[in-house]
């Protein structure tokens, strides 16, 4: 039985080692958020991305704190009409957003609207409206159903110090994390530190943002 040489060994040894992290490196680098600035895919079937972040002074229950301000584009990408709180197969999902600090703090929104707004899964449908009075104007929300090729704006505000955060938005059913693929219920992206507003992508379809 004849050996390979030393020499031999080490330079397959080394390209394995190197083709290794490589592939390590990819996996990471899968895992690591884009920036909200971006489109990300959300929940398989929509793609959000921000096109505005703002950091301001804002007056508040506390008092006048710090915040910043994200608002979102939702679009559809699936060919019928969609609501974020509803997968399609009738179980509708209550939506929580968050943000996640360097230091691993937690943050809910101060304020949530339109296609953002969070409101009860269990909402009653609005009553009827009596002769002659005037038509009151349907608010938008997570149950809004997203026509394809409608896109529809929502905004978040969070009252947190100034840094770099990364926003969740995830489905939940009856307050917990819904078990399955993970894309299917959360979607992340990143924010900055600093004020920007994020250019919209262009209206060709391409692939969009990792999960």
């Amino acid at each position: 039985m004849r050996f390979a040489r030393p020499a031999l060994l080490i330079t397959i040894a080394g390209l394995l080692s190197g083709c290794g992290a490589q592939f390590l490196e990819e996996i990471s680098d899968s895992r690591v958020p884009r920036y909200c600035g971006e489109p990300v895919k959300l929940f398989t079937t929509f793609v959000v991305q921000a096109k505005n972040i703002s950091w301001a002074n804002r007056r508040g229950e506390n008092g006048i704190a710090l915040s910043v301000t994200i608002d979102l584009l939702f679009e559809n990408s699936a060919k019928w009409p969609l609501a974020l709180s509803n997968s399609g197969n009738g179980i509708v999902y209550s939506i929580e957003y968050t943000l996640q600090g360097e230091n691993g703090s937690i943050y809910s929104p101060a304020e949530t609207g339109g296609g953002a707004r969070e409101t009860p899964a269990d909402k009653k449908p609005a009553a009827r409206e009596k002769p002659g009075e005037r038509k009151k104007e349907k608010l938008i929300d997570v149950h809004h159903l997203i026509k394809p090729q409608e896109p529809v704006e929502g905004k978040l505000i969070f009252e947190v110090p100034r840094g770099n955060y990364v926003l969740s938005i995830e489905r939940k059913f009856e307050g917990k994390p819904v078990p399955g693929n993970r894309e299917d219920h959360l979607s992340t992206c990143k924010i900055s530190s600093s004020d920007f507003s994020a250019p919209l992508r262009s209206k060709s379809r391409g692939v969009f943002g990792v999960y």
